[in-house]
């Protein structure tokens, strides 16, 4: 089969913001209109640098036992409005 590459480019990807060549797909729901989605980046994904333990912190030490905890519901508090903030379909 011989396809040229304006009908691949055509066919099968489109330009998002100021991205060329972003590949997309239409995704057909039932009893909804027609949604067009695109490839997700890699470079989307912000980076996120984690809070680094001291050293003398000891996580099985009873003494360490609160800041571990606290420790432990930040984090999961950011990942919480992280996700709800990524909503991706």
């Amino acid at each position: 089969m011989n396809i040229s590459k304006r009908w691949i480019r055509k066919k099968y990807f489109t330009t998002f913001k100021t991205r060329t060549w972003t590949f997309y797909g239409i995704l057909n729901r039932e009893r909804m209109a027609q949604k067009q989605v695109k490839l997700f980046y890699t470079t989307d994904v912000p980076i996120l640098r984690h809070i680094r333990v001291k050293g003398e912190m000891n996580p099985y030490d009873p003494l360490w036992k609160t800041y571990f905890e606290n420790r432990q519901q930040k984090a999961t508090s950011r990942n919480l409005e992280r996700r709800q903030s990524q909503c991706l379909v």
